[in-house]
């Protein structure tokens, strides 16, 4: 987890910042600004970061001091979880609406300060708030968090709602990232070794989701279900969307989808004796046959080369499939049904009983010495 830690003591100010940049938007704060406690849940909210502020400060004489010390500090924080910048999605950018106005804010996580503001507040005081502190704010954290940050003012009169567009803005523009999503329905069906899985990483909870399917592991095919794991913010977003998108399968499919995961989590396991024999059998039986076949480590399927006798005869994929189909009654999948690179291959269920197939594959083998 990517988190700063900052106590910050001067004459005037007592401040103490706990910051997490892969957190879910959690946000304590108390500083004895009421207007800057505000600003700060939109940093933490917008931004999906977990903030944590305590600061006493002179706010009898005015607000100048802790908002500038909170500023350094949560600065301070942000570079300390920055670390060393390596490997992360350096810029960001955001436009953020609030009814009349719009603020833009774009962002280099560089480590070379910069701030070109250009905000415009008609009012001089939001609350008992000084509106000239806003900047000062963005100064002290584009200072001590090394970032280059600008921000533009496109519209807008109602003074609140511009500096808040601009907080927000600024948290969005600095949460943008990288997801990493992996499509992996097969990882339960590694026949050796062990299957490659987002998971195993030590940060995938920062920007990874990972997907997997009922079908292949669970023998659920019927039910067109998958679940998703991954990072609180990337789950959240896809629960969000699918509520938008589509109205899910039926309650009834999804009570079979979660019976499946508690009561037979070990189902996908026991497939693995049965796939492994289908594959050695079929591909012994093959080669038998004179059609040499590459063994996969994962997965429930064979992929087969388009014999030379059949490309000689300038069967692509496709007609080669038909022609085995008629001549065999043995249904593969042409490799070009998934793509230009699969030209030249075919695709073998291994769904069938290891007998069935030991059959299938004498009638193909019967069939392609008579080419």
């Amino acid at each position: 987890m990517r988190t700063g830690t900052i106590h910050r003591i001067t004459g005037e100010t007592d401040v103490q910042v706990q910051l997490n940049l892969d957190g879910t938007g959690r946000c304590q704060v108390a500083t004895g600004v009421p207007f800057l406690d505000h600003m700060l849940h939109q940093l933490a909210s917008h931004g999906l970061l977990d903030l944590e502020i305590s600061a006493v400060g002179d706010t009898h004489i005015d607000d100048h001091h802790t908002n500038e010390d909170v500023g350094i500090a949560v600065g301070q924080a942000l570079a300390q979880a920055l670390g060393d910048r390596r490997g992360i999605h350096r810029f960001g950018h955001f436009v953020a609406p609030l009814d009349e106005a719009l603020v833009q804010v774009a962002l280099d996580c560089s480590g070379r300060p910069h701030l070109s503001y250009g905000l415009t507040i008609p009012a001089q005081r939001i609350g008992s708030y000084d509106t000239e502190l806003v900047k000062e704010f963005f100064v002290a954290v584009a200072n001590n968090a090394g970032l280059t940050l600008h921000i533009r003012q496109l519209d807008g009169v109602n003074s609140h709602h511009i500096v808040e567009a601009c907080f927000k803005a600024f948290a969005r523009a600095l949460r943008h990232d990288v997801v990493l999503a992996h499509d992996n329905p097969y990882v339960d069906l590694a026949l050796e070794g062990e299957a490659p899985a987002l998971l195993r990483h030590p940060e995938w909870r920062r920007c990874g989701i990972e997907f997997f399917s009922f079908s292949k592991s669970w023998c659920l095919g019927g039910y067109r279900l998958a679940f998703a794991i991954g990072a609180e913010w990337l789950i959240t977003a896809l629960r969000q969307l699918k509520g938008v998108v589509d109205f899910n399968q039926s309650l009834a499919l999804q009570a079979g989808a979660i019976a499946a995961l508690e009561r037979a989590p070990e189902w996908p396991a026991r497939l693995l004796d049965v796939y492994r024999d289908r594959r050695d059998r079929m591909g012994a039986a093959l080669e038998a046959a004179g059609w040499v076949v590459p063994r996969p480590s994962m997965a429930l399927y064979l992929w087969l080369p388009v014999p030379e006798a059949a490309r000689a005869r300038g069967l692509d994929s496709e007609a080669f499939a038909a022609a085995l189909l008629e001549g065999t009654g043995v249904c593969l999948t042409p490799g070009n049904g998934f793509g230009p690179g699969g030209e030249g291959w075919q695709r073998l269920a291994l769904v069938h009983p290891a007998d069935d197939l030991e059959a299938g594959a004498a009638r193909m083998g019967a069939w392609l010495a008579a080419l």
